[in-house]
């Protein structure tokens, strides 16, 4: 438990340190940040696949992973739209090429691989590049995705009771799910009064932070499943070992990978209103 609360508070303070050099100085250093974390996940994923991927598919979704976010950032989505592309037939060559080796399920779980979690974290870099109410998004992803899984942990751990996914996830629990959307609802508020009345910035109405707050603890609950989905299909209890209690950068923003995009169409559709 130490470990993890220490290792935790690490990441929050590198997080919070991203946040406000974005803040004071400009939008591209947090890219650059959200750059690195998404390579380490890439290179997660690729290794965890073991034997069932080739080491030449696993570099190319590392390489194709890597640049989506800053090829997005710098040349919009046309320039991301043609890195993706090129490592869906990259990845789809490597079964011509290495045909006596590549197989069907190795190729498909490349092709995951360079997708997940990049394309879905491509949400963060949007989120980034926006012209209005871009510091007021992330931070509430980030800030729901956060308090989500803190207070899923803890209610859980108190309240125990029925299990909402033995199956995929035996420690997650109803209780704790709740606790989940309650953590999302205090992020949201949070953000809104830090965002709005503290630094006086232009941030949607009031009533757009609890309905986004609970949808991101939502997709943030989910994103834990789905992960825990492909850990178990993989045979594996985490991503990596490189954060010590967490397991890896993986596990940590698999959740922030679904609350994300979802985070991002609520002001896509927001500002449209």
């Amino acid at each position: 438990m130490a470990k993890r609360i220490i290792t935790g508070l690490i990441l929050a303070a590198i997080g919070a340190g991203a946040y406000l050099i974005r803040l004071f100085f400009a939008p591209v250093y947090f890219e650059f940040f959200l750059w690195a974390v998404t390579a380490v996940c890439a290179y997660e994923v690729a290794t965890v696949m073991g034997e069932r991927t080739l080491p030449c598919q696993k570099w190319i979704a590392i390489i194709i992973s890597s640049l989506l976010g800053p090829v997005f950032f710098w040349l919009g989505f046309t320039g991301a739209a043609i890195v993706a592309v090129f490592g869906l037939a990259a990845q789809l060559s490597v079964t011509v090429f290495r045909h006596k080796d590549a197989t069907l399920e190795g190729t498909g779980l490349a092709v995951l691989t360079t997708f997940y979690p990049s394309a879905l974290l491509l949400a963060m870099t949007a989120m980034n590049n926006m012209a209005e109410y871009s510091f007021a998004a992330l931070l509430l992803t980030v800030g729901c995705a956060t308090l989500s899984d803190v207070f899923a942990f803890v209610v859980g751990s108190i309240v125990k009771g029925p299990k909402l996914c033995p199956n995929l996830s035996p420690q997650k629990t109803v209780a704790g799910a709740v606790g989940g959307i309650f953590g999302g609802l205090v992020a949201a508020f949070a953000v809104y009064a830090i965002c709005g009345i503290g630094f006086e910035m232009a941030v949607p109405k009031l009533w757009f932070f609890p309905v986004v707050g609970v949808l991101a603890s939502l997709a943030t609950e989910f994103g834990d499943l789905v992960e825990s989905a492909l850990k178990r299909r993989l045979n594996v209890k985490d991503m990596s070992n490189l954060l010590p209690g967490h397991g890896g950068f993986m596990d940590r923003v698999d959740g922030f990978s679904f609350a994300a995009p979802l985070v991002y169409i609520c002001f896509v559709l927001y500002a449209l209103l």
